[in-house]
């Protein structure tokens, strides 16, 4: 029996996919809802389902992440729910990532640059016949052992024709699958295969607000291309930027020189970098404690900017329920991508 799953918010319907979550059947159709890690932990595809019923049957991952009242409330994670029936739900979709066909990809690592004690800079070249077209905040998946991936966001930004090389900003995790082939083996000329483009963080070009980037750790990385994507189209020349990084040790900024050159070549854009537990020895004379609560003390009414959130995920819960309710922040503007470590998961 077949179903059909309409969005209340545009009025598109589209055909359920047997065995395949709504999410899967939305792309399928063409339309992008709201979506990150895929296991339903990030919660960005949770969504009130308004009529009918959805099983998490056959799903990975469950409603292991829907809290009790959430269910009470009707919601539903799209990235695993499978509908059972007919479904009406209301959620945004997004435009301007349509184009972007999601495809495997071979890549031969290019480059290697330690930038942090516990960060490497990676740079990957496509084949020679292939290019790869994203928006700018999107990630891609490298694929272990031809069955498990590890996500990661893409740092350069993308020409209109689409790039050969992808920059990757990693972070070691002891034990990590990957990070620890990076940080102890991994060499220029090996070869790797990925997944991409992933996921539904990137900028919002319609909008006319000012925009707060937020960044803890590596979650300036997709931050990065965004950044280089609003200066080399004049975005910052119509809207004002203000760019904040957070890390323990001034270490954990590092590349706070390229952030600071943004900020002293052009007037709208502004860096505010926060170090929560500064040592001695940096001499550290900026701001200190929670990188949200700075944004927090410069912006106590956010209603009229768009935030765009990326890094830790305590990080991100934190600025999402404190913007809402001590800064009139509206949810949908409140825009990001929680780094999740497999362990979070």
């Amino acid at each position: 029996m077949s179903f059909t799953i309409t969005n209340r918010s545009t009025g598109h319907s589209f055909p359920a996919i047997p065995g395949a979550s709504v999410l899967q059947a939305a792309l399928s159709a063409g339309y992008v809802l709201r979506h990150s890690c895929r296991t339903g932990l990030c919660q960005t595809c949770k969504t009130p389902v308004l009529s009918g019923t959805v099983t998490y049957e056959g799903s990975l991952y469950g409603d292991s992440h829907l809290s009790e009242q959430d269910r009470a409330d009707g919601f539903a994670l799209l990235c695993q729910a499978r509908a059972k029936s007919d479904l009406l739900i209301d959620t945004d979709e997004l435009s301007g990532i349509e184009s972007f066909p999601i495809k495997t990809v071979p890549c031969r690592v290019i480059g290697l640059d330690k930038v942090a004690p516990d960060v490497m800079l990676v740079r990957l070249r496509l084949p020679s016949m292939e290019n790869m077209r994203y928006a700018p905040g999107q990630h891609i998946g490298l694929i272990i052992d031809d069955k498990t991936q590890r996500t990661y966001s893409i740092a350069n930004d993308c020409k209109p024709e689409g790039v050969t090389e992808l920059e990757l900003q990693v972070r070691h995790m002891p034990g990590g699958l990957f990070t620890d082939k990076l940080f102890n083996g991994l060499r220029v000329g090996q070869l790797l295969k990925f997944e991409g483009p992933l996921g539904t963080f990137f900028l919002q070009e319609k909008s006319n607000k000012p925009i707060i980037f937020l960044a803890s750790g590596t979650g300036f990385s997709p931050i990065k291309a965004m950044m280089e994507h609003i200066i080399k189209r004049g975005i910052h020349r119509s809207r004002k930027i203000d760019l904040y990084w957070g890390g323990r040790r001034r270490a954990d900024l590092y590349l706070f020189d390229l952030a600071q050159r943004w900020s002293e070549e052009h007037e709208s854009i502004r860096f505010v970098p926060v170090l929560s537990e500064p040592s001695d020895a940096c001499a550290w004379s900026g701001s200190t404690g929670l990188v949200h609560a700075q944004v927090m003390k410069d912006h106590p009414d956010l209603s009229g900017h768009q935030v765009y959130a990326c890094g830790a995920p305590l990080m991100i819960r934190a600025a999402r329920s404190d913007f809402a309710t001590k800064c009139n922040m509206d949810a949908r503007d409140f825009l990001a991508d929680e780094f999740l470590s497999q362990s979070d998961r």
